[in-house]
């Protein structure tokens, strides 16, 4: 074949701007799909309940229950509790 008889697909031109175009609209579409994926993840509710329970001899305890209302098992899930004591007032 001569210079002028080259298919469209060996011309530099052609693939450059195939690419140009089809890399962005490949970098969009995975976006798209990974932004309405987690869109239609169903909403974990946590709930609590809790009692102190405090003995005549002894130091008082907190007992916590968590749990969720989702069907299936949560994954990468975080529970933090933070406990203290108030601080006294300064007179």
């Amino acid at each position: 074949m001569s210079e002028q008889e080259k298919y469209w697909y060996q011309d530099g031109w052609n693939l450059l701007t195939i690419v140009a175009v089809l890399i962005p609209i490949g970098v969009w579409a995975n976006q798209y799909w990974q932004q309405q994926k987690e869109l239609q993840k169903p909403v974990a509710m946590a709930l609590s309940t809790g009692y102190l329970e405090q003995p005549f001899n002894g130091d008082p305890v907190l007992h916590l229950k968590f749990w969720h209302v989702h069907r299936g098992n949560l994954k990468q899930g975080r529970l933090t509790v933070l406990a203290g004591s108030p601080e006294s007032p300064k007179d």
